[in-house]
């Protein structure tokens, strides 16, 4: 198998902080064949703008708002 590609999928709703912690210790890890899809169900707090601010040179990650 080697290096499987790994599919993280978070689903979130109004949890900006928590999901920053989380994608900053999954960013952090060492495997490198590994994608990130966040599914936000419609929050409303600042966890779109948090992504887009913080996250968006992150080319691992996929966002669903």
């Amino acid at each position: 198998m080697g290096n499987s590609l790994v599919t993280i999928i978070i689903v979130s709703f109004n949890a900006s902080k928590f999901l920053d912690s989380c994608l900053q210790a999954i960013f952090a890890n060492k495997y490198s064949n590994y994608e990130v899809i966040v599914v936000d169900n419609r929050s409303t707090d600042d966890t779109e703008k948090m992504l887009s601010i913080k996250y968006h040179r992150k080319k691992k990650l996929k966002t669903i708002f």
